[in-house]
């Protein structure tokens, strides 16, 4: 049944990590075990069977254990472990998992010559993964110039991203991705039909390009066709498609640039849904804005509604809102 307002989740507490796709739902407890929910579609859940069924409650698996952060894509996981070594299983047919075939697998396989993983994501039908020492890599669908290695063919093995140094942190919407890199600098490419890539064009792009007028950057975030930033001042700052007011900027217009949105600050961190976004003060409370179809907004109108400015949403007590706004979690497809 689906929900317009916030349910607990049964049988699942200490999570430390999170992750969202279209379909299915990843999280990892306290003692490093992967928890999964879901559709099961491609093998998504990583239970070991091809049954398209769908679990409506939270499923462990067996392996991998020592896990640390998670990525729910299109039909495909992630799951990145502690000795710096990332699985993957699910749908393959783009070379997403980047065991070097296109063969879907129904439980977690190690992607092979990537050691030092830091962070992973999913997106739609492309992979990007960050190493210890500040390169990223990218596999899979070059649709829309997806991967950002300039290249268009399909890529069933990481290699790396040129360009591109000191990466703490990478995101991935449908047909398009951002990097933060240490400088507090933020490296946006793929599709920009939407001016998702903030670079003041609505041009894809091969290869990496710098989101224009983007400094000091905390943290970043990406929707199915929108971008979010965060500064380290607390301010939030989004781009990119707008349709149903996903920018929170009390207007329903694209965005090449991004624009500071109003009335939204002392944040600390950011999510970004397929048409909506997240923002996580400091006091503790969620600023909300965009679609709420298929009550993506917990104070939504059941079943459509949009919100084109932020609001503050309502949780029920004793939330932790941390664990909601979790730094990998995103409805769209994760990181």
């Amino acid at each position: 049944m689906d929900r317009a307002s916030p349910v607990t989740v049964p049988s699942l507490s200490n999570v430390v990590a999170l992750s969202a796709g279209p379909s299915h739902t990843l999280a990892v407890r306290s003692d490093g075990f992967v928890w999964a929910w879901g559709s099961n579609s491609q093998g998504a859940l990583g239970l070991g069977t091809s049954m398209p069924y769908q679990s409506s409650v939270p499923v462990r698996l067996s392996w991998p254990d020592q896990v640390v952060s998670v990525s729910a894509g299109s039909q495909f996981s992630f799951s990145v472990r502690a000795d710096g070594t990332l699985w993957t299983w699910g749908d393959n047919q783009w070379g997403q998992l980047g065991d070097d075939s296109r063969q879907y697998r129904l439980a977690p396989v190690a992607v092979q010559g990537l050691t030092g993983v830091v962070a992973a994501v999913a997106g739609g039908q492309h992979s990007l993964a960050v190493r210890s020492d500040g390169t990223l890599w990218a596999w899979g669908s070059a649709l829309s110039a997806a991967r950002g290695d300039g290249t268009e063919s399909r890529r069933a093995a990481p290699s790396p991203v040129p360009g591109l140094t000191d990466v703490t942190k990478v995101v991935a919407g449908d047909l398009h991705a951002l990097a933060l890199r240490a400088d507090g600098s933020v490296w946006a490419w793929g599709a920009n039909r939407n001016g998702q890539l903030g670079d003041f064009s609505r041009s894809n792009r091969a290869s990496p390009v710098p989101v224009l007028g983007l400094t000091d950057v905390r943290s970043i975030a990406a929707g199915a066709f929108h971008s979010v930033a965060v500064l380290w001042n607390g301010s939030v700052l989004t781009w990119g498609a707008n349709t149903v007011g996903q920018l929170g900027d009390a207007t329903l217009v694209d965005r090449d640039l991004p624009i500071l949105v109003g009335g939204v600050d002392n944040v600390v961190a950011v999510a970004a849904g397929s048409a909506h976004t997240l923002a996580l003060r400091g006091s503790g409370a969620t600023m909300i804005s965009g679609s709420s179809r298929m009550a993506r907004r917990p104070h939504a109108r059941w079943p459509r509604s949009h919100l084109a400015g932020a609001v503050e949403a309502s949780w029920p007590s004793g939330a932790t809102m941390a664990r909601r706004l979790a730094p990998t979690a995103r409805c769209s497809h994760g990181a």
